[in-house]
């Protein structure tokens, strides 16, 4: 399993600060959740082919493997133009996957029925995405935290462009066990978000490990399952800008990322 870190955790660095972060602390991907104020990524000049912040996360060994998107089908044909806009980057840049959200429950609609409603906009985005070579990474988020939820998507899309971004820390605080959320979903999974802290009113994020968030079963469901994708810290110090900065965050993370890895069995 390899280390990664999204870009929603820094969102005041420059890109010369995010490459000088790559290479001290030897992060093997990044996860671009908006540049330097930029969240919508295809306007940023530092993400078209070619740019001098690709060549320096190529040549520090790293490179972008998820282009954190905004779109939520639960909005339809926004949703839809703004993942085509994503995958067309991401195929431009040999990025492998764009984040998309299931959105919320329609009022008065059952989950059975909101996915019916989801499926058919979220399957286009899947075909549009294969013919660039990119899939398409539902996060468990919104209505959609769960394992066992985002199956009934999975099943209704029908689509091997479709895979899961497991937010271990969404699941788990809505009450799905790591291992149920691994036998729900766990042969979609394609990239994972980690994230520690404490639920009091809401959550209470701290740096990793010092939580009650589950992280060695967490880890120790994906060894057993063979997964050998990237462990991304989502940090989210773009929504909560209270947290502790990256330059702490980011190197704790790497160390401690290291030290649990070593204890799976």
């Amino acid at each position: 399993m390899k280390s990664c870190f999204s870009t929603l955790g820094c969102p005041e660095w420059t890109v010369d600060q995010i490459v000088h972060c790559v290479r001290t602390y030897e992060f093997e991907g990044i996860e671009v959740r908006g540049l330097e104020d930029v969240m919508f990524l295809p306007d940023s000049p530092h993400m078209q082919p070619g740019s001098a912040f690709l060549r320096e996360l190529d040549d520090a060994g790293c490179c972008p493997v998820v282009l954190g998107s905004s779109a939520s089908f639960g909005k339809g044909d926004a949703a839809l133009k703004e993942c085509n806009t994503f995958v067309v980057l991401a195929s431009s840049i040999d990025c492998p996957m764009v984040r998309v959200f299931g959105g919320n429950l329609p009022e008065g609609a059952t989950r059975e029925q909101a996915a019916e409603m989801v499926a058919p906009a979220l399957r286009q985005a899947c075909e549009f995405a294969a013919e660039h070579g990119v899939i398409i990474g539902l996060e468990t988020h919104d209505a959609w935290c769960r394992g066992d939820e985002c199956a009934l998507l999975l099943a209704g899309v029908d689509h091997p462009a479709l895979r899961i971004v497991w937010d271990a820390h969404h699941s788990y605080r809505h009450g799905e066990s790591p291992a149920e959320t691994m036998a729900a979903v766990g042969a979609h999974i394609d990239h994972v978000h980690l994230k520690d802290g404490f639920w009091q009113d809401g959550p209470q994020y701290t740096l990793f490990g010092e939580g009650d968030v589950p992280l060695l079963d967490i880890l120790q469901c994906l060894k057993s399952a063979d997964y050998t994708g990237y462990l991304s810290l989502e940090w989210e110090k773009k929504w909560h800008p209270d947290l502790p900065g990256p330059e702490v965050a980011f190197p704790q993370y790497a160390s401690k990322l290291k030290e649990m890895l070593s204890r799976l069995a």
